[in-house]
């Protein structure tokens, strides 16, 4: 079976998403989302959807642990494009930044 919806139903979907959030975060007084990106295209939607909510501050983490360097490109590339401040920790070298 396919599913296929229109721009419209998409975008009331994906505004319904991010309200269940907002609502969430508001009912536990919470502000800050620290989320990691990795390969998959589900931190890349985390991401996207985050990145929209008002009064939600999303923060990312790379977790370099002797991890592919165009992993990590593509993880900045994505954090840049959403305007997302992140940190990157190399668990090998013990090292942050931020």
């Amino acid at each position: 079976m396919s599913y296929r919806l229109t721009y419209d139903e998409t975008l009331s979907i994906i505004q319904n998403i991010r309200n269940a959030i907002k609502h969430y975060f508001l009912e536990n007084q919470l502000t800050d989302a620290i989320f990691g990106k990795s390969e998959g295209l589900d931190s890349l939607v985390i991401a996207g959807l985050l990145s929209k909510i008002e009064g939600i501050k999303p923060i990312g983490v790379i977790i370099a642990c002797e991890s592919d360097l165009e992993t990590e490109r593509i993880a900045k590339v994505v954090f840049d494009h959403f305007r997302i401040p992140w940190i990157m920790i190399d668990l090998k070298e013990g090292n942050f930044t931020f």
